[in-house]
């Protein structure tokens, strides 16, 4: 019997799964607020500006970042597939709760294999799933695919260390 899911996995289990190299973490079971320090100025990442005045505040990451708790978790990338937008070692912040439109890039399950890819359904039914990095083929799944095909969610966040 093939099975053939595009879409949500079930929202009912907390996320706490090894799944092949990535580990998942689940935010709903930290409801902490931690408020840290905001500086409300635009910081050039190009030439420096002159001094100007700036108001600084505090911001909770866990507002700013996760807006669905109960469907977000947290994955580590292995690989440099989705190089340069997502870059080995970046944590991931997964939403199983947002659409996933064209374009998007997704955590999937091809035939028991995990990925980060990003997502393009085609009128044919078919449905590719591209690495950014040039250096990394395609996976083509046609609309008559055997195997399980399941999004676990999308990447809304990546964020990545600068000091090495």
């Amino acid at each position: 019997m093939t099975k053939r899911k595009v879409g949500l996995v079930d929202t009912s289990v907390h996320v706490w799964y090894i799944l092949n190299t990535m580990i998942l973490y689940s935010p709903a079971e930290f409801p902490l607020e931690i408020q840290l320090p905001l500086v409300r100025m635009p910081i050039p990442a190009g030439f420096p500006s002159p001094a100007a005045d700036y108001v600084e505040t505090r911001i909770d990451l866990q507002k700013e970042l996760i807006k669905h708790p109960s469907f977000t978790f947290f994955a580590y990338a292995e690989g440099d597939s989705m190089f340069p937008e997502i870059r080995d070692g970046d944590l991931m912040v997964i939403d199983r709760k947002v659409e996933q439109p064209d374009g998007s890039i997704v955590l999937a399950s091809v035939s028991n294999s995990f990925c980060v890819k990003r997502l393009q359904r085609r009128p044919d039914g078919s449905i590719e799933l591209r690495s950014d990095n040039p250096k990394y083929e395609s996976i083509h799944l046609p609309s008559e695919f055997e195997g399980d095909f399941e999004i676990f969610g999308r990447v809304i966040w990546s964020i990545h260390n600068t000091v090495k």
